[in-house]
């Protein structure tokens, strides 16, 4: 879910080699709306904090901010493009749980970056330190669908190729006869007993699971292997989103990947694409502090509403929220390229 800020750069650097058409990268500086900073972040955190001989998170932060420090330094001194526009035709892109905060609550990279857009998994309506509405494109998380084995056993087919031609016969075949499956609403992950974590929406939906065990309620604390977590998420009708330290959940994409209906639960979230992704049309959004009205909000979603949003989520808007190698028109590539032209149009309009 992380991948992104190797993948993102991987895919533009190969568009620009290629010369897609439509035209989306370049390696004319001189044709370009936009430079990319490609960088690892998350990468050099990740080793930082599970090393042999693991630092602490808040060091670890430090040292990545050096990290990127480091990098900045190299694209003010070797290029003329960050000092000509200080940095605001920039982009970084941050695949972290917190985005930039990545780099550390104090470090001074983290203001020095912020002139730049950022890509990002964390999404806010409000401006934060992490995100800026006006600024920065929310994308979806990198999920890995390369059909896992599980899915081939269950009693209805699961075709996760996301490209736009295989989606509505992808669709056809997830549209069961009944549109119930087996769970009723489904959540795999961490749960801590602080009520600062997810805002108390995860606790209670574990509290939610015991008084209402599986097959209403499968609420697990633990991860799973990666076949069985697709299985027990493809036959669910609901895949609990609750926010963690965040307001974003990998999970979003999984439940979109195999026709599970999202059950969004984070306060003042920005999804990805809201311009062209209707997420009112098959994901049920909420507040954390309005979690106690989930089983009721569920419980009057009827069938044909389930049809509904299933067939929208799967035939629509499926693809969009999807990252393909190579990229395919309209997937999750093309539709952040399309934030970004749509962003570097405003800034030339403002001259």
């Amino acid at each position: 879910m992380y991948y992104g800020e190797v993948l993102i750069p991987d895919l533009v650097t190969r568009a620009a080699a290629a010369t897609l058409r439509p035209a989306v990268a370049t390696q004319d500086p001189a044709k370009a709306d936009w430079f990319l900073v490609p960088h690892y972040s998350t990468c050099f955190y990740h080793a930082c904090v599970f090393s042999q001989d693991p630092r602490p998170p808040e060091d670890c932060k430090l040292a990545t901010g050096d990290y990127l420090a480091a990098i900045l330094a190299h694209v003010r001194n070797d290029y003329r493009h960050w000092n000509a526009s200080h940095g605001t035709d920039h982009v970084f892109v941050f695949s972290w749980d917190q985005g930039s905060e990545v780099l550390g609550w104090h470090h001074p990279v983290r203001t020095a970056v912020r002139n730049a857009s950022h890509v990002t998994l964390v999404g806010s309506r409000d401006r934060t330190d992490a995100f800026d509405p006006l600024r920065d494109v929310v994308v979806p998380p990198y999920a890995d669908l390369r059909a896992p084995r599980a899915l081939a056993a269950l009693p209805f087919p699961v075709v996760v190729v996301p490209t736009p031609p295989a989606a509505a016969a992808a669709a056809a075949r997830l549209l069961l006869p009944s549109p119930r499956r087996p769970t009723h609403a489904y959540f795999r992950g961490t749960i801590l007993p602080s009520p600062r974590y997810s805002r108390g929406a995860r606790q209670y939906l574990r509290e939610l699971a015991r008084a209402h065990p599986p097959p209403r309620y499968a609420v697990h604390t633990s991860h799973a292997p990666r076949d069985r977590y697709w299985a027990e998420l493809a036959n669910a009708t609901f895949a609990l989103c609750p926010s963690g330290w965040s307001a974003w959940s990998p999970r979003l994409v999984d439940a979109v990947a195999v026709g599970a209906v999202p059950v969004v639960i984070a306060r003042g979230i920005r999804l990805p694409f809201e311009e062209v992704v209707r997420w009112d049309r098959f994901a049920v959004v909420m507040d954390e502090e309005e979690v106690s009205k989930v089983d009721a909000v569920l419980a009057g979603v009827g069938d044909a509403e389930i049809w509904e949003r299933r067939r929208v989520m799967m035939r629509e808007v499926r693809y969009m929220l999807m990252w393909n190698d190579p990229p395919v028109p309209g997937d999750a590539f093309y539709q952040t390229v399309r934030e970004l032209e749509k962003l570097s149009a405003k800034r030339r309009a403002k001259g």
